[in-house]
């Protein structure tokens, strides 16, 4: 029989303890134990029973044995050895736990992390750092990975965790400091030089310095594959840089290794300028074939080709309509222009329109006209040259110069990719002259630098009785006028540099009439202007254009071989402007035009019978002035079906002064959600 155990004679005790395990009686080996580290006034003892208890015991009983030491004070070398089976213990609680990343990542910076830092661990602190990094906390990650740094300086564990911390922060900068510390054979050497090198990459593409990123990803590619978001990144930036078909290269193989939305946009972007071109075969396929649907109905819809945005998608676009309506509307319309009475003075009253519109596809339109006009200008005065005006033979009596016109026009209107617009006409019948075919074929576009628009007509000129439909000659009985402008005219609108804008026009034309001298134009002009942005509005620019227009003859006056037109053989203008138009698709809309500046004109002499010279000549002129212009045009939505519309101008020139309005009523037969710009009424009398 063995004497009890001692805490005065310890070894005795931990032989009779050890002879008790080997003889299988582990119970009362841990009774022994457990009385020694709760009973022995001596430290040593107590922690040295905790010691050899560890092994045997579970660890919710060795843990309420160390609890209970907890609460004794020690010596220091006691101390020092209860903390490390502390330390112990709960390292094998966090080595049993099953819980996420996280929360084990807590558990142990918990009740480990003063023990982590008293004992300087490193191997425990990187993997402290691993659990914060894999559950999501780089910064706590980046604290633990650089205590095992301070502890164990170049330690490959701790670079690597370090530089993967610094990855998840986003500072790329010191992942790519830290990698090239790591040796060369290091597993994770390249792919975090790679890694860091695609995020600067990244942070370069935020910047929009495209070839900054190119330089970058070139570089992260010695490393390792660049991964498909890097791939994706160098095909963006070589679009920036307008290497559209490299990009287009890119994005290609992309699509082809697994189709998706960002190759798919990479592709319609590449393409976009008509450089680079996609392939029909992945046209077709999903999704590339919804996406370029999508965009080109985008585009349409923001160039104004309403009716093909419609067709190409009816559920964003199909409401709108727009020119793409079957529609019908009745408007009327009257103009004043000042001028010599009987002569170049105009007065349009009672002019009353009619169009029907019916679709003949999803493209396209087309559009019957009719307008019923009543010109008058008025009674010229004693002793104006006219018609013949035949030397020694007395003026017939003056008669009011008037005519009751009619002039109908059928339009088509093809809206794909581009919009075309051909119409064919007469110019107003009634008149002195027998009426004349006119004719439009325009084209307007955009692409990248812009807009353009190229036109060629055949169109009556406007601007006096004799012009639009002809005069009687008082002496001969005989008529004359009715002019047609046959012209070629283009334009574009630059647009590159939002918000600023740089404007063009171009024209060349051929006048001709009945017994009126054949006659050649030509002129443009060229602006530049800056987009306010105001909200609400879909532009709204302050510009300043120069212009000017030359005629080859002065045929502005009303005897035979004239036309009645202005016709200056120099004519310059130039001025500041505001141009606007509010939002489009709302339930009403407003577009305007503002212009002023100063003008100077030089008339030539011209003869009187132009085409019989007797000698006898009109002065010619050389005078100048200011000159102001505004043009405001305006749709409501009355209801999904009807809307109605008004239009004024009002022009000031040193030659006459000129007013036109105009009001209208429009019935859809399809619903319409707001009104576009393609509803504004346009005033052309």
């Amino acid at each position: 029989m063995r004497r009890p155990v001692s805490c005065e004679q310890p070894d005795e005790a931990w032989s009779a303890i050890e002879a008790l395990g080997r003889e299988g009686q582990g119970d009362r080996a841990r009774e022994l134990l457990d009385s020694l580290a709760a009973g022995c006034p001596s430290d040593a003892v107590r922690v040295t029973a905790l010691e050899k208890a560890r092994a045997s015991l579970d660890p919710d009983t060795f843990g309420r044995w160390i609890e209970r030491e907890a609460a004794r004070t020690r010596n220091l070398d006691a101390e020092r050895r209860f903390q490390r089976l502390d330390y112990a213990r709960l390292l094998d609680r966090w080595g049993a736990s099953r819980a996420g990343a996280l929360e084990r990542a807590r558990m142990l910076a918990d009740g480990a992390g003063a023990y982590v830092v008293t004992f300087r661990d490193s191997p425990v602190a990187i993997e402290v750092g691993r659990q914060w990094l894999e559950g999501g906390d780089a910064a706590s990650a980046a604290l633990w990975f650089d205590r095992a740094l301070a502890w164990a300086p170049g330690l490959p564990e701790a670079v690597r965790g370090r530089a993967n911390a610094a990855l998840a922060e986003n500072d790329h900068k010191l992942a790519l400091t830290l990698a090239d510390k790591l040796p060369a054979g290091d597993p994770q050497r390249a792919q975090i030089r790679r890694d860091a090198q695609l995020g600067l990459a990244q942070r370069a593409s935020r910047l929009e310095r495209p070839a900054e990123v190119l330089e970058l990803l070139e570089a992260a590619a010695k490393d390792g594959p660049l991964p498909r978001y890097g791939q994706a990144l160098r095909g963006w930036n070589l679009i920036a840089l307008g290497n559209r078909r490299a990009a287009q290269d890119v994005f290609t193989a992309l699509y082809r290794e697994s189709p998706d939305a960002e190759s798919a946009e990479g592709m319609a972007a590449a393409a976009h300028s008509g450089e680079a071109r996609i392939d029909s075969a992945l046209a077709s396929s999903e999704p590339l074939a919804s996406l370029l649907n999508k965009k080109k109905a985008a585009k349409a819809y923001n160039d104004r080709r309403f009716q093909e945005a419609a067709a190409l998608e009816p559920e964003t676009y199909g409401g709108i309509g727009a020119a793409g309506t079957p529609q019908a509307w009745v408007a009327t319309a009257q103009r004043d222009k000042t001028g010599d009475p009987g002569l170049s003075q105009l007065t349009v009253r009672a002019a009353n329109t009619v169009d029907v519109g019916a679709t003949l596809d999803k493209f396209s339109m087309l559009h019957f006209r009719l307008d019923r006009m009543h010109a008058d200008a008025g009674v010229p005065a004693e002793g104006q040259l006219l018609g013949s005006a035949p030397l020694a033979v007395a003026a017939p009596p003056a008669r009011q110069v008037l005519a009751q016109l009619w002039e109908p026009r059928l339009e088509l209107r093809l809206e794909r990719e581009l919009t075309i617009r051909a119409a064919v006409g007469t110019s107003p019948s009634g008149g002195a002259v027998a009426s004349r075919p006119t004719a439009l074929l325009e084209v307007a576009g955009t692409n990248d630098w812009g807009q353009y628009t190229a036109a060629a007509t055949a169109a009556t000129v406007r601007e006096s009785v004799l012009s639009i439909s002809g005069m009687t000659d008082p002496y001969t009985g005989e008529a004359w006028g009715r002019v047609i402008r046959r012209g070629l005219d283009a334009r574009g609108l630059w647009l590159q540099q939002a918000p600023w804008s740089v404007g063009a026009h171009m024209y060349a034309a051929r006048y001709a009439g009945k017994q009126v001298e054949d006659n050649h134009a030509w002129g443009g002009d060229a602006s530049i202007g800056r987009d306010l942005r105001l909200e609400g509005f879909a532009y709204s620019a302050v510009g300043f254009g120069v212009g000017f227009d030359r005629f080859a003859r002065n045929l502005s006056h009303f005897t035979v071989g004239h036309g009645g037109y202005f016709s200056p053989q120099r004519y310059a203008r130039m001025g500041p402007s505001l141009d606007f138009q509010t939002k489009e698709n709302d339930d009403w809309m407003v577009r305007g035009r503002v212009a002023g500046g100063w003008a100077r004109k030089r008339e030539d002499p011209s003869p009187v019978l132009p085409l019989a010279p007797d000698g006898r000549f009109y002065d010619g002129s050389n005078s100048g002035g200011r000159d102001f212009s505004v043009q405001l045009s305006s749709a409501i939505r009355l209801t999904p079906y009807v809307q109605v519309g008004a239009a004024i101008q009002r022009s000031v020139s040193p030659q006459y002064r000129d007013l036109q309005a105009m009001l209208l009523v429009r019935v859809t037969f399809d619903p319409r959600r707001g009104v576009v710009s393609a509803d504004l009424p346009v005033l052309g009398l």
